[in-house]
């Protein structure tokens, strides 16, 4: 697996898992890639509050358990903290909705681009749960 298939899982878990709640109040681009930098960095707790509230309908301490364990064991294997540029592709908005492109490129590994779906709750961007999860 390359270096990064473990941050890279990690986000699918998070996007398919349906999870916990808070975020920042940027465009929705810039929230994602912050979101990214955070998960990136290891830093389970900022990048929790990313998550919107449709994520809560599972628990937030189920949610922050399983990104811990699966954040520990990138680290354990070198695969977090690794320079990294992420670059908004695209970006759509929809009154409270926006669906965002991310080009992320890590150091020592091939770019790739992610889609993350979005809400504005209480005026701030938040990661939503991807379509799938829900069926």
């Amino acid at each position: 697996m390359p270096g990064m298939s473990r941050i890279k899982t990690l986000f699918t878990l998070v996007v398919l898992s349906l999870f916990a709640a808070c975020g920042g109040g940027d465009g929705p681009g810039a929230v994602a890639a912050k979101a990214i930098e955070h998960l990136n960095a290891g830093e389970v707790d900022a990048f929790m509050g990313y998550l919107s509230s449709e994520y809560k309908v599972f628990g937030e301490s189920k949610l922050r358990a399983a990104i811990a364990s699966i954040v520990t064991e990138a680290a354990e294997k070198g695969e977090l903290g690794k320079k990294m540029k992420v670059k908004v592709v695209s970006e759509e908005i929809n009154g409270d909705f926006a669906t965002v492109v991310l080009r992320i490129a890590v150091e020592g590994e091939s770019p790739w681009e992610e889609t993350f779906r979005m809400i504005r709750e209480d005026g701030q961007w938040k990661l939503r749960p991807d379509e799938t999860a829900s069926k």
